[in-house]
């Protein structure tokens, strides 16, 4: 999705060796905040939509 004031966010976890990661991000509509495991899962926080493909 992207329009007047939007722009699209990609995630694409690489954590290495890692077991899990967590990471926030300030946008202009509130902060994103994304965590990541080993096993796949990954969940999102956002102030706006997440569309999930």
């Amino acid at each position: 999705m992207s329009g007047q004031g939007c722009m699209p966010v990609r995630v694409a976890p690489a954590l290495g060796d890692l077991a899990w990661a967590r990471a926030t991000v300030p946008t202009p509509h509130g902060f994103v905040t994304v965590e990541a495991h080993a096993d796949g899962t990954v969940n999102a926080d956002s102030p706006v939509p997440v569309v999930r493909g």
